[in-house]
C-alpha cells in the first residue's frame, strides 16, 4: 500500500521559515509554472532562481522542489533530455541522503529520473523502469500526483513495446486512481483517445477527445487543448461532419502557434489521420517532416527512431522509395540501448506492410 504525503500542503505551509520568504519562494515558482508552455526558457531560469535562494536560506526540501521542477522543465518542455538525465540521477543520489529524508518531494525527484528513461529510450531502460516503479510504490511516500503518473509512465513503456491492449488496461488504471485529480484526469483522457485510435475504436477516442478538451481549458493546458482539437477533428471528419471537423483542425493549429513548446507525436499523428482519412498523403508527409525536424532538435532516441519509421511507412503507403529513410534510420538506432527492436520492424515496412505492429 502507498504511503501518502500531502506535497501541496507541505509548499502552503510556513516550514519554521520567515513568512516573507516563504512567500517570495511561492511566488517564484508560481511565475514559472505560469511560464512554462509558452516561455520555457523563462521558467527555467525563475524555477533556477528559486534553486539559489532555497539553497542561501539552506532549506533541503525547497532545495529538492526546486531542482526538480529545472528537471522536468529541461524533459518536457524544452526537450533536453540527455542534459536532464545526470541531474536526475544526481537529485536521486541527494534526496536518498539523510539531510533530504524527511521532505515531501522525494517521490518527485525519483519520478524525474523515471520521466528521462521513458522519454530518452523507454524500450532501452525497460529493465530501470519497471525496478524504480516497484521501488517508488514500496519504498518512498509520494504525493498523489506522482502515484498516478506511475500508471502513466508504464503505460508509456508498454506502448513503446508494441503492447497496445496492455497500454490501454494500464491507462484505464490510471484513469481509476486519478478521478480526485483533474491534472492527472486529464493526462488518462490524453492517453485514451491516442490510444484508443489506435485500437480503432473510434467512438470511445472521440469520448475521450471530448473530455479531454473541458479538462484542458480547466486545466489551462494550451498544447493539450490543441491535441484534443486535433483529435476531434479526425473524429467528426470520420463520422461525416467535415465543417465542424475543419473548425477543430483550424482551431488546433492556430491554439499550438500560440506556444512556446514543440507540439508530440500525438497532435502530428491527429493530424495526419485526418489528411490520410482524405486522401491528402501529401499534406500528412509535409507534417512528419515537421515532426522529424522537431525530433531531430530533441535527445529523444527512441522517438526520433518511431519518427522515421512512420516516415518509411507513410512513403512506401504513396509509392515513393523509403531507402533513405531506413538508412538513415539504421543509424539513429545506434543511438538506443536495445537498437534491435526496432532494427526488427525493418523488414516489415521492406516487404510492403506498412501497418503498426502491435504484439497484443
Amino acid at each position: 500500500m502507498v504511503n501518502y504525503v500531502d506535497l501541496w500542503g507541505w509548499f502552503h505551509s510556513p516550514h519554521l521559515m520567515n513568512e516573507t520568504v516563504r512567500y517570495e519562494l511561492t511566488q517564484l515558482f508560481d511565475q514559472g509554472w505560469r511560464k512554462i508552455e509558452t516561455s520555457p526558457e523563462e521558467a527555467l531560469t525563475t524555477f533556477e532562481q528559486c534553486y539559489q535562494l532555497a539553497m542561501f536560506l539552506g532549506d533541503p526540501c525547497w532545495i529538492l522542489f526546486c531542482g526538480h521542477w529545472q528537471t522536468e522543465t529541461l524533459l518536457f518542455y524544452l526537450d533536453r533530455a540527455e542534459e536532464a538525465l545526470p541531474m536526475a540521477v544526481e537529485w536521486v543520489v541527494k534526496a536518498g541522503q539523510p539531510h533530504y529524508e524527511r521532505c515531501p518531494v522525494r517521490g518527485r525527484v525519483y519520478r524525474s529520473l523515471l520521466d528521462a528513461y521513458v522519454i530518452i529510450d523507454a524500450v532501452g531502460y525497460e529493465d530501470k523502469i519497471r525496478e524504480t516503479i516497484r521501488y517508488m510504490e514500496a519504498e518512498l511516500p509520494l504525493d498523489y500526483d506522482t502515484h498516478c503518473l506511475l500508471y502513466a509512465r508504464l503505460a508509456s513503456l508498454e506502448l513503446s513495446l508494441d503492447k497496445l491492449s496492455t497500454a490501454i488496461q494500464v491507462t484505464l488504471k490510471f484513469l481509476e486512481i486519478s478521478e480526485k485529480n483533474v491534472f492527472q484526469k486529464m493526462n488518462a483522457n490524453m492517453k485514451l483517445a491516442y490510444y484508443y485510435y489506435f485500437q480503432g475504436a473510434y467512438d470511445q477516442a472521440m469520448l475521450h477527445a471530448e473530455e479531454l478538451e473541458r479538462l484542458a481549458i480547466y486545466n489551462r493546458r494550451k498544447g493539450t487543448l490543441a491535441a484534443s482539437l486535433a483529435w476531434q477533428a479526425f473524429f467528426n471528419l470520420y463520422h461525416g461532419d467535415a465543417l465542424k471537423a475543419g473548425t477543430f483542425y483550424r482551431r488546433a493549429v492556430t491554439q499550438m502557434a500560440q506556444l512556446g513548446t514543440k507540439p508530440g507525436a500525438a497532435y502530428f499523428d491527429a493530424l495526419c489521420a485526418y489528411h490520410t482519412h482524405q486522401g491528402e498523403l501529401d499534406q500528412c508527409l509535409a507534417l512528419r517532416d515537421q515532426q522529424l525536424e522537431i525530433v531531430l532538435s530533441t535527445q529523444h532516441w527512441l522517438s526520433l527512431c518511431e519518427c522515421r519509421l512512420t516516415r518509411a511507412r507513410l512513403l512506401g503507403k504513396m509509392g515513393l522509395p523509403f531507402d533513405q529513410e531506413i538508412g538513415q534510420l539504421r543509424h539513429d538506432v545506434l543511438k538506443l540501448q536495445r537498437p534491435e527492436f526496432i532494427l526488427a520492424k525493418i523488414p516489415r515496412i521492406e516487404s510492403g506492410d506498412y501497418e503498426l505492429p502491435w504484439v497484443d
